[in-house]
């Protein structure tokens, strides 16, 4: 006699083959529940640790220069190399066009 026919206290020869067929599978519904259990424990663990490493990502990348800093130091710098450029112009032509021009005007 099996568990469930144990615990009613019935004697029906025609319930046994269901009863038992039932047994089983309750049994095989507690094996899958378990193995269930355990599948989401290890998920939890990889969870957590993706989380871990998702906050380590967000903090080093909450460090790094965004592409509008690189953007306006970009412009920053081509504004400093063309005003330096532009200083250079001026002072090369100050520097070799007036005595040229002093010479061709006092002539």
């Amino acid at each position: 006699m099996n568990r469930a026919m144990d615990r009613l206290g019935c004697d029906c020869p025609s319930m046994q083959p269901r009863v038992a067929s039932l047994d089983v599978r309750v049994d095989r519904v507690e094996t899958d529940i378990a193995d269930i259990k355990s599948s989401i424990s290890r998920l939890d663990a990889a969870v957590a640790r993706i989380d871990a490493t998702l906050a380590r990502m967000d903090e080093k990348l909450s460090h790094m220069a965004s592409k509008a800093w690189v953007l306006r130091a970009l412009v920053g710098l081509l504004f400093a190399i063309l005003g330096g450029s532009f200083a250079l112009a001026g002072w090369m032509l100050q520097r070799f066009l007036d005595p040229l021009m002093k010479a061709v005007g006092g002539s």
